[in-house]
């Protein structure tokens, strides 16, 4: 068993677990996952609209139905690190959508997070329009918004969105960098530690992944190992500007289409991609901060 999840600081990041790996399954068992199969404490929540959500979104109003859900998260002992909601994006909310999306925030409040991620869009005028209406909502709760880095025709997809987030002007508002949506979509066509460089200093948040081609050419997610990115090169990055990071490892995700297979891994599959996983991040931690605390010889 993996030790508890501790806070940073040599012992390992501020990592958490998208609850995502645990879709087929309901919120109490993920949770229960989360804690007692790989000891950890914190996990990110998964409310994505038709693709993976461990909640009710129709019900999310509610005062009643959050306190239910923040009861699960008490009762089991794991934090909640962020929520993550990139659907829809955020230049295609209307009227209901904003009440959706007002219940999501207050619920991540609720839950004790400080961050709600989600997804720009494609439309930047709708955009600017849409991201004002939410930050008037998140701010006054504390909260960041953080854009998922997306697929190339999205407005923030790689480095290219740093002036976009900046004219927007809110330290409530950064960037979640996912190391993995635009490299499928590129077909890995593109360096995303340099990438990721480019574009730090905005960067509030991260998810990794990693994934493996098939026969058929296509990408297929696989326990974190550095198939598609140089982890370490990357954490010993983030040792220097310290963000929270979560293991992102959806086994029923189609990469190629964006949608989700039928068939729900067993347990003991997740648990392992998850546990290999942890183990690995937290190793190279432990040696970005050993190099970072080791003195120099004198000369």
């Amino acid at each position: 068993m993996i030790p508890a999840h501790q806070e940073p600081k040599g012992s390992g990041p501020d990592l958490a677990v998208c609850l995502n790996a645990y879709s087929g399954y309901s919120l109490e068992v993920a949770l229960a996952q989360v804690r007692e199969a790989l000891g950890w404490r914190s996990a990110e929540l998964d409310a994505i609209d038709g693709l993976f959500c461990h909640i009710d979104l129709d019900r999310v109003t509610s005062p009643v139905y959050r306190k239910g859900i923040t009861d699960v998260f008490t009762d089991t002992g794991v934090s909640c690190r962020a929520v993550s909601a990139q659907r829809p994006p955020v230049d295609r909310l209307d009227s209901a959508g904003v009440a959706r999306m007002t219940g999501l925030v207050e619920l991540t409040r609720e839950l004790g997070s400080d961050r709600i991620i989600l997804g720009a869009g494609t439309d930047e005028a709708s955009f600017r329009q849409g991201i004002q209406v939410l930050l008037a909502i998140a701010e006054p709760l504390g909260l960041v918004i953080g854009l998922e880095t997306q697929g190339p025709r999205q407005l923030v997809h790689d480095s290219t969105c740093v002036n976009l987030i900046r004219s927007i002007d809110s330290e409530h508002l950064d960037v979640n960098y996912d190391f993995g949506n635009a490299y499928f979509a590129l077909d890995g066509r593109l360096d995303m530690l340099a990438d990721f460089l480019r574009m730090q200093s905005i960067v509030g948040h991260a998810h990794f992944k990693d994934a493996v081609r098939n026969a058929d050419g296509d990408f297929t997610l696989s326990p974190i190992t550095g198939h598609i990115v140089d982890y370490a090169a990357v954490l010993a990055a983030i040792h220097t500007q310290p963000i929270p990071v979560s293991i992102e490892l959806p086994r029923r995700m189609i990469l190629s289409s964006g949608t989700r297979r039928s068939a729900v891994p067993a347990l003991a599959t997740v648990n392992g991609d998850l546990a290999a996983s942890i183990e690995l991040v937290t190793g190279l931690w432990r040696q970005a901060h050993t190099r970072d605390s080791t003195p120099e010889a004198p000369a």
